[in-house]
């Protein structure tokens, strides 16, 4: 396997780097949490905790990033080998390498730039072939004709003077050995790009160029510097510069650019001159110039194509971001979103009329406009009898305004129409109508019905423990009028958010401090309201005695931090209000 993009894996280090700190900040949470207090109580405290669910979720967002950082890397193992049809002119260039090439009038010099506007051109070619040849006292041929322009531009970029010894511009003599890498069996257009300052040429290069004209051979020239020159910068191995060139007077030497010359070699070799000026220029002129000569369909050639393999890690990623937030870090969290999930299943599937009144009757209920909400409930039942769901909402309307008898008729009903969780959430609900009314023995029968539905139902199994309580303090012969306060903590009044019983027969693994801090929150919506002979007696009524595990819930609500208490904002969902659901 190899990387397109090799330089991005250095972003592991970066990677490793915010490892090392979330290692640092756990140990110091770790120290913190130690601090707080008596091990086995801070314990009991955090048992909610899950510090796996951490990890994982920290170890998800490093899987994730690691694989994008892969990806953007761009991985690629394999080849796609594809035939390709070439067609073009023969091009040979020939570059001056001579020591005024490293002159500074065009930045950063002469050289560099004519090797720049070189590679520039090289990406504009299609099928035509290219061949160098370097230049400066003497000349060769660097490469022969080829197709393979990165082969090309890995010669070009190790181009420099220290190539050929003998100093000088033999222009002329690079023309005639550009001619010999001709491949004369091809009837392509044969084409000379001449790259170079101009000046202090040897031999006879017009003459070169007439006789190249003569074979057939288009020539362009490129000038590269100014007419105010530049004095030529010499430097030792290490690439230090030494000074300037000096004539045999001591005088430093000036190079100029012989545009005359130039632009006669062009003419006599029926092409034209240009002059490098503006970067980026050159190359498009010149490749335009190109396409109007003859070509030539030469042979096909087999081009091998890595193949990108970074999808594949990409997809790992975006999976394992998706999953970051379903991993939770505290314990029974799925048991809460589950009803949730199960409620945007039902939603997906609603549809028609009813829908849309079901909708109103909540927004509606949502502004304590009851009545308005009983006529979109009563309608959304008329256009689907068979559907429980308003009905209940509308039991939760009369139950809202103390009608608790209409509340009672209007759960039976929906009762003969729900099934699944409406039916568990409203046998729930007609057991706290029961309790409302003082029929105690109907709510405990009412919430054992609801647990055989749903045996986790920690809410039910408290209300269930506290209409024990009242049934066994109750007179026998006069039970409770309705809304009379009874000597114990009247149940929740609606489907609440989760909330976990302190009795025997509630969830080992609730955590007693929400359970405690949840009740007392929740107190007005959740529980029955005391009678007006309680306000008037002076002393609220509360249970007979304080058990001992009654005592350690109270001490470890108060203990609770702040972010149970914003989960617990966060999910009252089952309290209070009609089903979510818009069918």
């Amino acid at each position: 396997m190899s990387f397109a993009e090799p330089q991005r894996l250095t972003w592991f280090l970066a990677l490793a780097v915010a490892a090392g700190l979330l290692a640092v900040a756990v140990w110091q949470r770790r120290r913190l949490v130690a601090r707080l207090g008596d091990p086995l109580l801070v314990a009991q405290l955090r048992e909610r905790v899950w510090e796996n669910g951490r990890f994982f979720r920290h170890l998800l967002w490093f899987i994730a990033t690691a694989l994008t950082i892969v990806a953007l890397a761009r991985p690629q193992w394999g080849v796609v080998e594809e035939e390709i049809e070439q067609q073009g002119v023969q091009l040979m260039i020939a570059l001056d390498i001579s020591p005024s090439m490293l002159a500074e009038d065009l930045q950063p010099n002469r050289l560099r730039r004519a090797r720049q506007d070189i590679a520039d051109l090289l990406d504009l070619l299609g099928g035509d072939e290219v061949g160098l040849v370097l230049f400066s006292g003497a000349a060769f041929i660097q490469f022969p004709l080829t197709t393979d322009y990165n082969t090309a531009r890995s010669y070009l970029a190790s181009v420099n003077p220290g190539m050929i010894s003998r100093s000088g511009t033999a222009l002329g003599e690079a023309i005639r050995i550009a001619q010999t890498g001709f491949n004369e069996a091809r009837t392509s257009q044969k084409v000379i790009l001449i790259v170079t300052d101009g000046e202090g040429h040897e031999g006879d290069p017009v003459a070169a160029a007439a006789a190249a004209a003569d074979e057939g051979v288009v020539i362009y020239t490129v000038g590269l510097g100014s007419g105010e020159g530049a004095p030529i910068p010499e430097y030792d191995r290490r690439g230090q510069l030494l000074g300037y060139k000096l004539d045999a007077r001591g005088e430093t030497v000036i190079s100029r650019l012989d545009e005359a010359t130039l632009a006669q070699i062009a003419a006599v070799g029926n092409g034209r001159y240009f002059r490098a000026e503006a970067v980026g220029r050159i190359a498009p002129a010149i490749a335009a110039e190109l396409e109007t000569l003859q070509q030539q369909s030469l042979a096909s050639r087999l081009e091998s194509t890595p193949i990108e393999r970074f999808q594949g890690f990409l997809l790992v990623a975006v999976i394992a971001l998706f999953l970051l937030p379903l991993v939770p870090e505290r314990r029974r969290v799925l048991a809460r979103v589950l009803p949730l999930l199960l409620a945007a299943v039902l939603l997906a599937g609603c549809a028609g009329p009813e829908a849309e009144l079901v909708a109103q009757g909540n927004e509606a209920f949502a502004a304590a406009d009851y009545e308005t909400a009983l006529r979109a409930y009563f309608n959304a039942s008329d256009e689907a009898p068979n559907l429980g769901e308003p009905t209940y909402n509308a039991a939760n309307v009369y139950y809202r305004q103390e009608g608790l008898a209409e509340a009672q008729s209007l759960l039976e009903r929906a009762l003969t129409r729900a099934g699944g969780v409406l039916a568990q959430v409203g046998l729930f609900n007609r057991g706290n109508v029961a309790y409302g009314q003082g029929d105690f023995g109907t709510a405990v029968n009412t919430y054992k019905q609801a647990l055989r539905l749903n045996p986790n139902d920690a809410d039910a199994k408290y209300n269930l423990e506290l209409a024990q309580q009242a049934l066994q303090a109750a007179p026998p012969e006069e039970p409770p009028p309705q809304n009379e306060q009874s000597d114990e903590p009247p149940p929740e009044t609606e489907q609440g958010d989760n909330q976990q019983s302190g009795s025997q027969d509630a969830d080992p693994n609730q955590d007693p401090a929400e359970t405690a801090q949840e009740r007392s929150d929740n107190r007005d919506e959740r529980q029955v309201e005391p009678s007006d002979n309680n306000e008037s007696g002076g002393e609220q009524a509360r249970p007979e005695q304080l058990t001992e595990e009654q005592a350690r819930e109270l001490l470890r609500a108060i203990e609770q931090n702040a972010e149970t208490l914003q989960e617990h904002l966060q999910l009252r969902l089952r309290s209070g209000g009609p089903a979510e659901k818009d069918w």
